[in-house]
C-alpha cells in the first residue's frame, strides 16, 4: 500500500503544471516540498490612516511576508516573466471584494520591487519573483459622501508560493482594512513606515471602477498553445474537441518513446493469453482503455 501511496503523490505532483517552475525537478520525496520550517507566504493589509476624511484618500498596503527561501509570482501586468514560464505561473493578484458606492475610485496597484530568482525552464535560466516582505499600494479615493463611521474593506489576495525545488497550490487569502470615516480626520498619507515607498502619482491612475485599474501593458491571459504553438483562447464545445484531438496526439506521440514503446507489445500479449479468443481479447483490452482513462482522469482533476 505505501508504495502505491508513493507512486500516486508522485504522478500528481507530476500532472500538476505548478510544480518544479522554481527549481530543476523532484527533491527526495517525490516532489514534495520541505514543510519542516516555516512555508509560503503570509498575506495580510495595513491602512495608510485610522481615520479618512469624506471625499478623502486612503492607500491600502497588501503586505506579503515570505518565508526564508520562499518567493511568489510577479503580477501578470508586471509582463516580467517569459512567455515559457508565464504559461504556468499563478501570477500574484489583488481584488476589492464588494466595493461599497462611497468608495469613488481605485487607482493602478503600486506593486513592489521584484527580484532576481535562478530558474532553470527559462531563458536565461532566472526570473523576477517578490522575496522577503514587501507591500502592494492600492490607493483609493472615497466619495464626498460617504458615511460617517468605522468601515471595512476586505481584499481577496492570490498567491502561488514556491521554494527552489516545487511550488505549493494557489492560495487565496481575504485580508481586511479597518478604518474610520470622520470629519474631524486630516488629509495625507505617511512617506515612513510601511507607507515610505508608496507614490502619490498612483491617485494620478484613479478610475471610475471598482477593482484596482490595470496597468496599460496588461497582456491578458495567456492562450493555449501546443508544442510551442500558440492556438489563441479556445472556448466553447468547438475548443473543447481541439483540445481533445491534441491531447490523443499528444498521447499518441507519448507511446512512441522508447521507455513506453516495449510495453505495448507486452500488455497485447498479456491481454490475448488471459482471453483464449479474439472476441474476449477485444473486451479485455477495452476494459484497460477505460482503467486507463479514468486513472488519469481522475488524477487530472486532483492536479
Amino acid at each position: 500500500m505505501k508504495p502505491l501511496i508513493a507512486l500516486l503523490s508522485l504522478l500528481v505532483s507530476l500532472a500538476s503544471p505548478a510544480v518544479a517552475q522554481f527549481g530543476s525537478g523532484l527533491d527526495q520525496q517525490f516532489g514534495l516540498p520541505d514543510t519542516s520550517g516555516p512555508t509560503g507566504v503570509t498575506v495580510s493589509a495595513v491602512g495608510s490612516a485610522t481615520q479618512v476624511p469624506p471625499g478623502g484618500r486612503l492607500v491600502a498596503g497588501i503586505v506579503l511576508d515570505h518565508a526564508p527561501g520562499w518567493k511568489t509570482w510577479p503580477a501578470r501586468e508586471l509582463d516580467l516573466l517569459p512567455a515559457d514560464v508565464a504559461q504556468f505561473a499563478i501570477h500574484t493578484d489583488v481584488q476589492l471584494k464588494d466595493a461599497p458606492d462611497w468608495v469613488a475610485g481605485i487607482g493602478a496597484i503600486q506593486w513592489p520591487e521584484t527580484k532576481e530568482s535562478a530558474n532553470p525552464l527559462a531563458d536565461p535560466p532566472t526570473v523576477q519573483v517578490f522575496k522577503g516582505r514587501v507591500l502592494a499600494f492600492v490607493p483609493i479615493q472615497l466619495a464626498a459622501d460617504a458615511p460617517l463611521g468605522t468601515h471595512t474593506l476586505t481584499f481577496s489576495v492570490t498567491t502561488q508560493s514556491c521554494d527552489d525545488d516545487t511550488c505549493l497550490m494557489p492560495e487565496t487569502a481575504e485580508v481586511e482594512v479597518l478604518f474610520s470615516i470622520t470629519d474631524d480626520a486630516t488629509i495625507g498619507i505617511p512617506s515612513t513606515g510601511d507607507f515610505a515607498n508608496f507614490d502619490p502619482a498612483g491617485f494620478d491612475t484613479l478610475g471610475d471602477s471598482t477593482q484596482p485599474a490595470t496597468a496599460a501593458n496588461d497582456n491578458g491571459p495567456v492562450g493555449s498553445s501546443f508544442f510551442g504553438l500558440s492556438l489563441g483562447g479556445l472556448s466553447g464545445p468547438g475548443g473543447l474537441i481541439i483540445l481533445a484531438l491534441l491531447s490523443a496526439l499528444g498521447g499518441l506521440v507519448l507511446n512512441l518513446t522508447p521507455c513506453v514503446l516495449p510495453v505495448i507489445p507486452i500488455k497485447v500479449m498479456t491481454l490475448t493469453t488471459h482471453a483464449g479468443s479474439p472476441t474476449k481479447a477485444l473486451v479485455l483490452g477495452i476494459w484497460m482503455a477505460l482503467g486507463v482513462i479514468a486513472f488519469w482522469a481522475g488524477l487530472g482533476v486532483l492536479a
